[in-house]
């Protein structure tokens, strides 16, 4: 609304399908919480203890009739590693439920790339699907989630087993999620917001009366303690908003202040005038308290209430540069501090007693104190939004003036405007974009061939920062380039750090090798082989590349040069092959002809 126009905010607080809380102890399922959100049972002896094997959680839940469920766990291995063992108790699918996933499995092989038929987690899914089971998570190729989303859709599997990047953007309700802990592999519980987000897949419209979720005890954290935490009311969800050049360059055309208006217009600024706005809501509720008195002047008072607090503060600071000034030289920085607030003490204390306020509000105090207590509120959030209001404005102008001191630096911006560097760094809207066009001003990419333009892109294309384990080495070249690439983001972190900002990214210290292997003719078999990637993820960030590759050659376009745009070309004719192709393309795997 502050940005743009009045918006209509619409809210549902009621759950379309009411759902209900279950926990597995001593081999039974309890229930903690019915639908109308009673407390049915609570087990505040219990401390840690083990965790239940999934079978027999899955055994229940179907004796509960409470089947299908998702069963959430928050690392690839634990996914795939309980879709095994739920296996063993899950219904088998029999008749036309087998027979459609047969067909389903069968449809799938047909449009994989026969290269990448002999996968091993494709033999691992299919296993389990004909047992009624799967699994999802990223580093599942793309035709394989796929595959395992649409059954379980379709009501043939009875569990599939996922990370909780299910939870967020598939359309895949369960009758019942399993949360199999409320640990975090990497550290930490799940907050209120993670456990309202899994439970959200609970419940299948028009299907089921009630959803239902079910943790499971574990040997690092006692139930009830962790219950409480995951129930509680959910927190803001903050904004993670990232200034990119190309943005910022657009609008660098309407000079500095429409510059500063970009960053203003964020949510993330809007979440910082977060008390602004509730000092602002107090301010009307003391209005409302206060009503309306025609023979008192409020404004007036206010301001002499205003001034009577300024004094105030300059009485304490008075002391606190007696204090200093007793400690050090009397002649020194501290003497003329004293010197400065005994002035200013002096000053404001004249301007109260000539103040045309001062005996009615003096009056004001001894009969209604109350109404003064009211209005000097008022004026504290009155200074309290003036001064939020300054700094996350003076927080906007300094980052538009650091943006164009570095820009400046680098040669984006002179003094006559933009200048034709500027032109192509707008074309990358990726982080990596200043990066790329240093390295490209330098002449890093100008003898590359082809298959060596796509690793050297790929490099900016892979956003995770733990190292892993990758036994691909670049040749001589390759690697003096990778060294340049470090060098140019070094060089432009010291030119953002020197104002104060943080806009770039470099190249992945660890990944490499994986693009030039896959335009040499690599499989993607034999690229899992040499670097700790699930086959998903290698599909992905080679997707990645090419979504780079096509921001690349738009900055190409503005500096006219055909060279290396018919290097980018082909570039990207030698990445997408095989399973990018089919990701790139947009295929679906549709329902097999019944004819």
């Amino acid at each position: 609304t502050e940005t743009h126009r009045e918006i209509a905010l619409v809210e549902h607080p009621e759950r379309p399908i009411p759902l209900e809380h279950y926990y597995v102890t001593q081999g039974k399922l309890h229930l903690v919480r019915d639908a109308a959100g009673r407390r049915r049972a609570m087990f505040p002896r219990e401390g840690p203890t083990e965790s239940p094997h999934p079978a027999d959680v899955i055994r229940e839940l179907r004796q509960a009739e409470l089947l299908p469920a998702i069963w959430f766990a928050f690392s690839r291995r634990n996914v795939e590693e309980a879709a095994q063992l739920c296996a063993l108790s899950a219904p088998k699918p029999h008749g036309e439920q087998r027979a459609a996933i047969e067909s389903a499995i069968a449809w799938t092989l047909d449009i994989l790339p026969e290269e990448d038929r002999g996968l091993p987690q494709l033999s691992m899914l299919v296993s389990l699907l004909r047992r009624g089971v799967g699994f999802h998570h990223a580093g599942l190729l793309p035709p394989l989630k796929e595959l395992a989303e649409r059954l379980f859709s379709q009501n043939l599997l009875s569990v599939i087993c996922a990370t909780d990047t299910l939870a967020v953007g598939i359309n895949m309700p369960a009758r019942t999620v399993v949360i199999s802990s409320m640990d975090r592999p990497f550290g930490g519980t799940l907050t209120p917001n993670d456990f309202s987000q899994l439970t959200g897949r609970s419940g299948r419209r028009g299907i089921d009366k009630r959803g239902a979720v079910v943790m499971l005890p574990s040997r690092h954290y006692a139930f009830e303690e962790e219950y409480r935490k995951v129930c509680s009311p959910l927190t803001p969800i903050m904004s993670t908003f990232a200034l990119r050049y190309s943005t910022l360059l657009s609008a660098m055309e309407g000079g500095d202040e429409r510059l500063a208006n970009v960053v203003r217009a964020s949510l993330r600024q809007f979440q910082m005038r977060a008390s602004a706005r509730r000092a602002q809501d107090e301010i009307e509720t003391l209005r409302v308290e206060l009503g309306g008195d025609r023979n008192v002047d409020e404004d007036e008072i206010r301001d002499y209430l205003l001034l009577q607090a300024n004094l105030s503060d300059m009485e304490k600071e008075q002391k606190r540069a007696r204090r200093a000034r007793s400690k050090s030289n009397a002649r020194g920085a501290a003497g003329r501090r004293y010197d400065r607030a005994r002035e200013e003490r002096t000053r404001l204390s004249a301007l109260l007693k000539e103040h045309p306020a001062h005996g009615r509000t003096q009056a004001l105090e001894r009969e209604d104190p109350e109404r003064v207590a009211l209005l000097r509120a008022v004026n504290r959030l009155s200074v309290q939004i003036e001064r939020d209001r300054l700094e996350c404005d003076q927080e906007a102008v300094e980052t538009a003036a650091a943006v164009r001191t570095v820009l400046t630096r680098l040669g984006y911006v002179s003094k006559r405007g933009l200048t034709r560097k500027a032109l192509g760094l707008r074309e990358i809207v990726a982080p990596a974009g200043i990066v790329l066009s240093e390295m490209y001003t330098r002449g890093a990419f100008d003898d590359l061939d082809a298959a060596e333009m796509a690793e050297a892109i790929s490099w900016f294309a892979n956003d995770q920062d733990r190292r892993r384990f990758n036994r691909f080495r670049l040749d001589r070249r390759l690697y003096a380039i990778h060294q340049d690439a470090e060098e140019v983001f070094s060089r432009v972190s010291r030119a953002e750090e020197d104002e104060g900002i943080n806009l770039a990214q470099g190249p992945s210290r660890w990944f490499h090798g994986v693009a030039y292997a896959w335009c040499t003719g690599a499989s993607v078999e034999e690229i899992a082989s040499r670097v700790a990637l699930g086959e998903g993820d290698i599909v992905s960030v080679l997707n990645k590349t090419v979504d780079l590759l096509d921001q690349f050659e738009g900055m190409l376009a503005q500096h006219s040069d055909a060279h290396l745009l018919m290097v980018v070309a082909e570039a990207k004719r030698l990445l997408v092959r095989g399973l990018v192709a089919m990701v790139r393309s947009g295929d679906r795997i549709a329902e097999p002809s019944t004819a």
